[in-house]
């Protein structure tokens, strides 16, 4: 395949990237963030670039080639209406649904996780943008489907390891075994998730748009 995909290089973004270079797939990585380039696998081939910018800034993207993997993403403190704080609101907003809307061209794939379809995954502010985020993939995708565009979604559990490692909610790990869990099976992982990702981006699902993998 010939692909070039602007992912994020951390957690399921990091692991997206390295599925797509050990298929011979061209990548570019948009992030706000520095990335530590020994995290990158099989780039023997110099297939991997990396572009340091926040995409809530105007003129920093013009255009996406082939397709876009919308694996931005960034947790919260699982706050309720009650409690959120216009800062923390703010910063979830822009990178979880502001940005990845802005970037929407050619073949799209966004991440948007089980908070997209369930009430009780997260906060309320993150459940919200998810649910906004499958909005703006099933309006893309029926609006341009006349023009050649595809967009579709990744509906995933809960990455175990960023959840807890950014959000520190211990207090959730109740709920942990419910959203780590597809079709019966527990133990869903990044690697599943990139999988998944990659399956959207290949030539046999060419005649697939608005559809959502869970």
């Amino acid at each position: 395949m010939s692909l070039q995909a602007p992912v994020i290089a951390s957690g399921i973004g990091l692991t997206t990237i390295n599925h797509f270079l050990s298929h011979q797939c061209q990548v570019l990585d948009v992030d706000i963030n520095e990335i530590d380039l020994a995290n990158i696998e099989n780039n023997e081939n110099k297939l991997f670039q990396f572009h340091r910018a926040s995409l809530m800034e105007d003129g920093q993207f013009e255009e996406t080639k082939y397709l876009l993997a919308n694996a931005a993403g960034v947790m919260d403190t699982s706050a309720s209406t009650d409690t959120y704080t216009d800062a923390q609101r703010d910063r979830v907003i822009d990178i979880n649904l502001t940005a990845p809307t802005r970037l929407i061209r050619g073949s799209i794939i966004s991440v948007c996780s089980k908070a997209a379809i369930s009430g009780d995954t997260t906060s309320v502010e993150y459940t919200s943008l998810k649910h906004g985020l499958l909005g703006v993939t099933k309006n893309t995708a029926c609006r341009l489907r006349n023009g050649g565009i595809r967009c579709n979604a990744v509906l995933s559990g809960v990455d175990p390891f960023q959840y807890l490692e950014r959000a520190k909610l211990t207090n959730y790990s109740a709920v942990m075994s419910l959203h780590t869990s597809m079709q019966g099976k527990s133990g869903i992982t990044r690697h599943d998730i990139a999988s998944a990702i990659l399956f959207l981006a290949s030539d046999g699902t060419k005649f697939i748009s608005v559809w959502g993998v869970i």
